[in-house]
């Protein structure tokens, strides 16, 4: 089978990080890391893999996947998850996340 019919793009608009990358909540960071590398190969804008899909698609998936990875690495807070220890940047981090374009 297909990388793609093994992880397909969640069709919801907040899919979580978790959702995107087909894992579980108790994931290892090795985990995240080897999906993450699988679904550039597949998402990437400029992937053979995604020619089928339109280029802001590819894009706006290419966004949410980068995304979804610095949260699952914790490199940036995830605007879903509430946490009362919020920097000034972590505040301004989690409001672009919130504006960022919706996903189609």
């Amino acid at each position: 089978s297909s990388t793609s019919s093994k992880f397909p793009f969640p069709a919801g608009r907040n899919a979580s990080p978790h959702q995107i990358f087909h894992l579980p909540k108790g994931a290892s960071q090795e985990q995240i890391k080897s999906r993450y590398y699988d679904l550039v190969k597949l998402y990437h804008p400029d992937s053979i893999l995604a020619r089928t899909i339109s280029s802001e698609q590819r894009n706006l998936r290419f966004q949410a996947i980068t995304t979804a990875y610095e949260i699952l690495r914790r490199r940036v807070p995830d605007p879903r998850r509430p946490n009362t220890h919020k920097s000034t940047d972590d505040i301004i981090r989690a409001e672009l996340y919130r504006r960022r374009p919706a996903k189609q």
